[in-house]
């Protein structure tokens, strides 16, 4: 995999690999981007470039985990700020988009299907706010002391990995019965467009998922080590 850098235009990443599209919208960067390379980007909108290559090198390849040399360069606060940022998108966002597009794809349907199908997508976007909820109310401000040398106990991040766990259970479970049990009365146009959603979203998360485990994991490891040491 070829790392991306500094140098590189904003454009020329962007026709690399798409999915880096969701970063920049998140971060504000507006299309048009012109011949603006990344460090300059970067420096107008006030995001620290090592922390935001490191997020972007995650979403362009599954095979991508940083070095402890790579890690000592990153902003743990940057990080923080870029999954708080993902986090409301998510919830302001993503799952309102999948929820209107769900009810239009299910108008045919009748009242129990209907219902069903509402379910599973409740105990997905459940899931979500749960594991959200507990990394904004516990994982981000036990990182804040850290930071601030204020904090010396360890936290167990293993409640973060069980939420990872549960929330791709239930968008599978959401799949399967979009994919298996709806009526052939829904437009197959209106179906195709909301299991293509899932996907990216799924996609989207998965690499969420991968920067909390290998960018925020190791880097809390490091601070509580530092702050106990």
């Amino acid at each position: 995999m070829t790392r991306l850098s500094g140098k590189m235009k904003l454009a020329e990443m962007v026709d690399r690999n798409y999915r880096l599209l969701g970063i920049l919208a998140r971060l504000g960067f507006q299309p048009g981007f012109g011949e603006t390379t990344v460090a300059e980007a970067c420096s107008r909108h006030g995001i620290d470039l090592p922390t935001f290559l490191m997020i972007c090198n995650v979403y362009s390849s599954d095979e991508f985990i940083p070095a402890d040399e790579e890690l000592r360069e990153i902003d743990i606060m940057a990080v923080i700020r870029y999954l708080r940022i993902s986090h409301c998108y998510y919830l302001k966002k993503g799952l309102v988009t999948l929820s209107n597009a769900l009810e239009q794809t299910l108008e045919p349907c009748g009242e129990k299907q209907k219902k069903v199908i509402r379910t599973f997508f409740d105990q997905y976007k459940s899931e979500l706010q749960k594991h959200f909820e507990y990394e904004e109310e516990q994982v981000f401000p036990y990182v804040e002391a850290l930071s601030a040398r204020n904090g010396s106990m360890q936290n167990d991040l293993r409640q973060v990995e069980d939420d990872h766990s549960n929330i791709e259970e239930k968008v599978g479970d959401l799949k399967n019965i979009i994919l298996k049990y709806l009526p052939h009365e829904c437009d197959i146009v209106s179906v195709a467009d909301v299991l293509s959603f899932i996907y990216n979203l799924s996609e989207d998360l998965k690499y969420h998922t991968r920067i909390e485990d290998h960018i925020l994991a190791p880097l809390i490891t490091k601070l509580e080590e530092g702050n106990n040491g």
